[in-house]
């Protein structure tokens, strides 16, 4: 998956730095290690900077699909669909894995969602989106910890949102 996915492709102009993926973990170590910031609150910091940015990117936005993994990377989606869902944003949340199995932050980042009034949607009950304009895909499969090779699940997912025409958002890395 694109940051702009196969839909409209948009152009970013962003003077930010950009950080390779063992930088961004050393960095998310720091913040916790060395400022005292705990993993949920940091956790809770990325996902509203993503739906700032979400919000900035694509000011219509009034659907999302929010895939996520069963790591930290997923915890962040569930803080996006959860920050949509205040700003009555329709949000359809898949977890890719139980529910179950979650730990740490990203069990509490669910958990949050959840007492929010989220609901999951299995994965072969999935409603892809057509590409409107309003809607947006939120890539929080698989984050800066990958590695192994993906599941089937996983890899099913991706090609999907491959092909799909609606812009895609990616949570620290494309998942494909």
């Amino acid at each position: 998956m694109s940051a702009a996915g196969q839909g409209k492709r948009t152009s970013y102009s962003h003077s930010e730095a950009v950080f390779t993926a063992e930088q961004v973990r050393l960095l998310d170590r720091i913040c916790i290690n060395d400022y005292g910031i705990d993993g949920y609150g940091l956790m809770v910091q990325a996902g509203e900077a993503v739906f700032s940015s979400l919000l900035s990117q694509w000011s219509d936005v009034q659907q999302l699909l929010v895939l996520c993994g069963s790591g930290n990377n997923g915890g962040d989606g569930f803080v996006i669909a959860r920050l949509a869902k205040q700003h009555n944003i329709q949000v359809q949340l898949v977890l890719i894995g139980e529910l179950d199995d979650l730990k740490n932050e990203a069990k509490q980042a669910a958990e949050d969602a959840l007492e929010a009034g989220l609901r999951l949607t299995p994965i072969d009950h999935i409603q892809w989106p057509n590409g409107n304009e309003d809607t947006v895909i939120i890539d929080a499969l698989l984050g800066t910890g990958l590695n192994s090779n993906v599941s089937a699940d996983i890899e099913k997912l991706i090609t999907k949102v491959n092909q799909n025409p609606c812009d895609v958002l990616a949570v620290d890395v494309p998942s494909g």
